[in-house]
């Protein structure tokens, strides 16, 4: 006499993932890939829709930050905001071109990912601490006079301001959900 076998939980999932188990997996893939994507396209990014970047500066252009003995160390190229997302160089810092330049009364922001060889070493910087600005083959040097941590939708570092200051800021947080900012001014 042959033993039956019972199933004490077949609910008949077997043979349906086999008939749906590829189509799930693949929808599941396609939906982490695309919130991914979104994220990236957001990394660094504020919630800017409501703020005007049109300020034409007349300053000197940022080219080269440093900052010791933190490691910061880094190029910095020109970047953009398109269609409220912030644009970002993969391995330099990024020049807002619609702030404020070196020696303008104005915001200067510079911003950049938070990995080791970018801006990552931000996160640890204490007011005081001096900043090296390279543009236009001139060093010019900083004093981190602030330090913050806030939500992408707080705007009130990053708005332009009446008088000289740095803003540099990089992710930080769960997720890169956060955004760490130091502000800086220029030493006498």
């Amino acid at each position: 006499m042959a033993r039956k076998r019972f199933k004490i939980f077949d609910f008949g999932f077997k043979n349906s993932f086999k008939k749906h188990g590829p189509t799930i997996i693949g929808i599941l893939f396609i939906s982490i890939f695309l919130v991914w994507r979104y994220h990236n396209a957001r990394i660094l990014s504020f919630n800017t829709s409501t703020v005007s970047h049109e300020f034409v500066s007349s300053g000197i252009k940022p080219v080269y930050i440093k900052s010791y003995p933190l490691g910061i160390d880094t190029e910095i190229k020109d970047s953009a905001i398109v269609d409220g997302v912030w644009q970002i160089q993969l391995n330099s810092a990024n020049y807002l071109v619609s702030s404020a330049g070196i020696g303008d009364n104005g915001n200067t922001i510079i911003y950049g990912h938070n990995k080791d060889n970018i801006l990552g070493p931000l996160r640890w910087i204490k007011k005081g601490a001096e900043i090296e600005i390279l543009a236009s083959c001139n060093k010019y040097y900083y004093e981190v006079i602030d330090t913050h941590e806030v939500d992408p939708d707080n705007l009130q570092y990053i708005l332009p301001t009446d008088s000289e200051i740095l803003t540099i800021y990089t992710c930080t947080g769960f997720l890169d959900s956060k955004r760490f900012i130091a502000q800086a001014v220029l030493k006498n």
